[in-house]
């Protein structure tokens, strides 16, 4: 089943949001060691209730094999790597505590790919204020300059100007051309001011697939702007160009593209080596946001030298 919308004024603003699903919150603080500067307060995503990550059917052995064959032509099923979603929940962890010791004033998280990775360290920094999500749809074409400049400008200056900043960027990416056109945008913007910026982009991409047109940001630096790229690889992006997965689809009328809400019921298969578990029917972008949050969640518990302070963190907060 397909939720699709098409009211282009207020998909487009809904569509500044990451949308997070009201029963997915943070639980638990721990003090994790220093990364690269300090140790910094963490907490764990979980949800509080109805979960949509449920159990239909486990399969083990050569049972396995048979229910992945029985569901290879089924609609609306897409199969996540177990060892691939442990492995981006690892990366995600690792990004989100750099980001917090690094002290940003924002952390821009274009959509569509920047809202699994804003929205999972958003909860795992518990920041609600520091990640923002704009609507970065075909940033790299240069078709939309005009719209993405607008929501950059109204994000970077909504409290006035400041003489030092210090940006970071959460997205996905596959050859870079995003970053690329970004740090264009970002660097047009800070022209007509006489701050000085720092712009870090964190690049999650693929492995075997290295952002390597995002280097063409570094021609963009001036005295006053002045660009970094991290890239951090991961063994999948688990939903590069999948809209069901994604949560929005692109709307291309009328001349420039948006990003519009979409949800779509379907099925998830967890595959692990000798283990196939098939979840029950549900929204598909909130059951991988909860697939991955569970990887986080065990993650977390176990980062060497992290102290669990407050167990309780949810409850205490759910009685304030």
């Amino acid at each position: 089943m397909r939720w699709g919308v098409f009211n282009s004024y207020f998909m487009r603003r809904q569509s500044q949001m990451f949308n997070t699903p009201e029963n997915y919150v943070a639980s638990g603080i721990y003090i994790a060691p220093p990364i690269v500067a300090y140790a910094v307060n963490i907490t764990n995503p979980f949800y509080k209730a109805d979960s949509p990550v449920i159990i239909d059917t486990i399969a083990e052995g050569t049972e396995s094999d048979k229910l992945i064959e029985s569901l290879r032509k089924q609609k609306q099923l897409y199969t996540i790597q177990k060892p691939h979603a442990f492995d981006y929940a690892s990366k995600l962890v690792n990004v989100a505590r750099m980001i917090k010791e690094s002290e940003y004033d924002l952390v821009l998280c274009p959509l569509r790919g920047g809202r699994l990775p804003g929205l999972q360290s958003q909860i795992i920094c518990n920041d609600s204020k520091l990640f923002r999500p704009f609507d970065g749809t075909d940033m790299s074409r240069g078709t939309n300059d005009k719209r993405i400049m607008e929501d950059l400008r109204s994000i970077l200056f909504e409290n006035g100007p400041c003489p030092h900043r210090k940006i970071g960027v959460l997205d996905h990416a596959k050859g870079g051309d995003s970053c690329a056109a970004m740090s264009r945008l970002l660097g047009r913007l800070n022209a007509d001011t006489n701050e000085e910026w720092k712009v870090d982009f964190h690049l999650l991409h693929k492995s075997g697939h290295p952002p390597n047109r995002a280097s063409k940001a570094y021609s963009d630096n001036t005295t006053q702007y002045q660009v970094q790229v991290y890239p951090i690889e991961v063994s999948d992006l688990l939903i590069e160009d999948k809209d069901d997965l994604l949560g929005y689809e692109v709307d291309n009328s009328g001349g420039q593209s948006f990003s519009h809400r979409l949800q779509v019921e379907g099925r998830l298969l967890i595959i692990e080596p000798g283990k196939a578990t098939l979840l029950k029917a549900a929204l598909l972008d909130e059951t991988l946001i909860g697939v991955v949050g569970e990887e986080i969640s065990h993650v977390i518990r176990n980062i060497e030298d992290a102290k669990l302070i407050d167990p309780d963190y949810w409850t205490k907060l759910k009685e304030e």
